[in-house]
């Protein structure tokens, strides 16, 4: 699944409602393919009800994926909510041109805009402006045709902005494509851009959070409580029923997503033991 068609969390944001089937199954990757298509290519176009019953409570155990508890030095981590998110699909257009023969003056290059723009979110995520746990991230760049000796034609670009507080997340939005735009007219170079995926700040049940904070002080475990900077299956569960989370540190910086994400044996073990004892006391409460 991962964000091959342009949304996180694909399959738990059907089953509890916040993307319809047909929409869903619309969705394209990079190449046009269809995730219907997909489905039914590897045989996985099931007919089973898409929609879930709603559960009496959901505990997720996942690594942080993040620095904040090795550098601590706790145990584990209580997840108080997931932080707003939004990703967006950005097409600039320019003209094509000889890289040794076309001017500098008579350029209409969406590479340069593209470098600009990377440079600006950098710096409007560091300033405070938004807040200080505001994130910006230029993930993807791909110019066109991508060769040495030509000005390109078009750069497709991706941006993922993360913000705690939604109202901010709104305001870095307009502040960065209103600079864009700037940007790119002065440039001579157009602007098509398209959010992906938009889910808000996730606050979990603070039930459900006392409930695992009792089972790792049962266990002698140390622990923090934090938000989560990632999306989980369980921003969308939250929708359905009372919801939180138990986190694990990473070591390595909390390197995630990568062949390097590693956890210990021992904090899996207690991440593990954590959620067993939390879904047992609620499943007698």
């Amino acid at each position: 699944e991962g964000c091959r068609f342009g949304t996180d969390m694909l399959g738990s944001a059907v089953a509890c409602g916040r993307i319809p089937l047909e929409q869903a199954l619309a969705l394209t990757d990079k190449d046009g393919l269809r995730v219907g298509d997909e489905l039914a290519r590897i045989g996985f176009a099931g007919s089973a009800d898409h929609r879930i019953a709603a559960p009496h409570a959901f505990v997720e155990v996942h690594v942080e994926q993040g620095p904040t508890l090795a550098a601590a030095g706790v145990d584990l981590g209580v997840v108080e909510g997931v932080q707003g998110i939004a990703w967006w699909a950005i097409t600039l257009s320019g003209r094509s041109a000889h890289a040794g023969t076309t001017p500098m003056a008579l350029r209409r290059d969406p590479g340069v805009v593209a470098a600009r723009l990377h440079v600006l979110v950098d710096a409007l995520a560091r300033s405070g402006r938004f807040g200080a746990q505001m994130r910006a991230t230029v993930g993807r760049v791909a110019p066109h045709p991508g060769l040495v000796n030509i000005v390109p034609s078009q750069v497709e670009l991706t941006l993922d902005l993360r913000n705690p507080d939604d109202d901010q997340m709104a305001r870095a939005e307009d502040a960065i494509f209103a600079e864009l735009d700037a940007m790119a007219a002065a440039a001579g170079v157009t602007v098509e851009r398209r959010r992906t995926a938009r889910t808000p700040r996730v606050p979990f049940d603070i039930g459900v959070q006392q409930v695992i904070a009792e089972a790792m002080e049962a266990r002698g475990c140390t622990y923090q409580r934090l938000l989560s900077g990632a999306g989980h299956d369980a921003q969308e569960f939250s929708a359905l029923c009372p919801t939180a989370m138990v986190f694990v540190p990473g070591l390595y910086e909390g390197i995630s997503h990568n062949p390097r994400e590693y956890s210990t044996p021992e904090a899996c073990a207690a991440g593990v033991q954590v959620l067993t004892d939390a879904l047992v006391r609620l499943a007698d409460g």
